[in-house]
């Protein structure tokens, strides 16, 4: 991601780069879980093929000339035009065809079945997260609070704040996602510039005439001396049947920035922590997470890495009890994951730095084929969202691929 906009995000976060210093050198690798398919890194993101083979026949003596650049990958990774220089971070469609994504510069994108057109454009502001249940009832979170879009239809949303949201008003949403128009949540965290306190807002709808509440989330005080139970929320994620997942960063007693996550089990809006392993390299636990998401069968994987600086992913499923999570090795050499999508435990996407884009099959990660063109696609991805493995969707910065059958 360029440098012009790794700013914007992370604002919107709201969490300080303090929370995510780099911890000490690596000590020894875990017995491996999983294995990484590299077949296709030497070709960074996949092969172009012929298409882009260049016609040297010139009988003519006219130089030749370079065929027209191909619209989809070998795996059928369409590239789509985006009408401006965006970082789009985040995709959630309605299921119609009408599909949504939100830029760090402020602009609401809404994809008809054929383009990319700018929706509503919110000036000084950083969008990071969209979701919805339906086609005229759309959310969106970032510097400015919570938008919502209401209408007759897709087509004529209208984006407007949501007025009197609880919550400290200073601390940034950034990630909103429910089950349905009356189970929602957004969170968002920050760390206080003058005590280095972190700061919460956890905000949850049920629906009228409950609306709005917040919720209150943290780690226990078990003593005076105990550490801040404060936590900074960083994302929510889930399904229906695994209910809400949010995931932050808490100080614990060393002063080390730990990963913290949280389920709110479907139907309750209490908060659970859940207990994350540690491998034989990681004693110190783990920094925030880099990136999460749940499939669709309640499957939840984490982008974790260890204060002692060694990357894992995380895997855990139902019922989520301790023994229900395990590490899964990750190369240090792989690019930081942003979020997980998918359809199953042994069907799940991850995307992340520089192109990556992988997909797990049950035993190992491999890279999907998304070059185009000769030349590597090197943007980096932030947000999925799709109906089924052949049909998703995957945003970045300045790119959105639509996978279609």
């Amino acid at each position: 991601m360029s440098v012009r906009h790794r700013g914007p995000i992370l604002a919107a976060v709201g969490v300080s780069s303090a929370l995510v210093l780099a911890g000490a050198a690596c000590a020894t690798s875990d017995v491996p879980i999983g294995v990484v398919d590299d077949d296709a890194e030497n070709k960074l993101t996949g092969d172009a093929g012929p298409a882009n083979e260049v016609d040297a026949t010139d009988d003519a003596g006219e130089e030749a000339s370079l065929p027209t650049p191909r619209q989809c990958s070998d795996q059928n990774f369409c590239h789509t035009d985006i009408p401006e220089d965006a970082t789009l971070t985040s995709v959630w469609g309605d299921g119609s065809g009408v599909v949504w994504s939100v830029s760090a510069q402020g602009k609401i994108f809404r994809w008809d079945g054929s383009q990319w057109k700018v929706h509503q454009e919110l000036a000084d502001a950083t969008l990071v997260s969209v979701w919805g249940s339906g086609a005229t009832d759309v959310w969106i979170a970032g510097s400015t609070g919570l938008l919502h879009g209401t209408g007759s239809s897709s087509a004529t949303l209208a984006f407007a704040p949501v007025a009197d949201l609880p919550g400290n008003p200073d601390v940034a949403l950034s990630s909103v996602w429910g089950s349905g128009p009356n189970d929602i949540w957004a969170v968002g965290g920050a760390q206080d510039p003058s005590s280095g306190a972190l700061l919460s807002r956890v905000v949850h709808f049920a629906g009228a005439p409950a609306g709005w509440s917040e919720v209150g989330i943290g780690v226990p005080k078990v003593e005076s001396w105990s550490p801040d139970p404060a936590i900074a929320p960083m994302g929510v994620f889930g399904t229906a049947s695994s209910g809400a997942w949010v995931h932050g960063a808490w100080i614990d007693d060393q002063w080390n920035p730990v990963a913290v996550l949280f389920r709110i089990a479907p139907g309750s809006t209490e908060p659970v922590r859940m207990q994350l392993p540690d491998g034989s390299d990681w004693p110190y636990g783990h920094k925030p997470l880099m990136g999460a998401g749940a499939m669709a069968d309640g499957t939840v994987w984490l982008g974790a890495e260890s204060n002692t600086g060694r990357h894992r992913y995380i895997r855990g499923k139902a019922p989520y009890a301790a023994a229900d999570w395990e590490l899964v090795y990750r190369p240090q050499y792989e690019s930081d994951p942003h979020f997980f999508w998918g359809t199953s435990g042994n069907d799940a996407w991850q995307v992340g730095d520089f192109g990556r884009l992988r997909h797990w099959d049950g035993t190992k990660w491999t890279q999907a084929v998304i070059m185009v063109t000769s030349a590597p696609v090197r943007s980096d991805f932030f947000g999925a969202w799709g109906i089924s493995n052949e049909d998703f969707w995957v945003v970045g910065d300045g790119i959105a691929l639509h996978k279609r059958p």
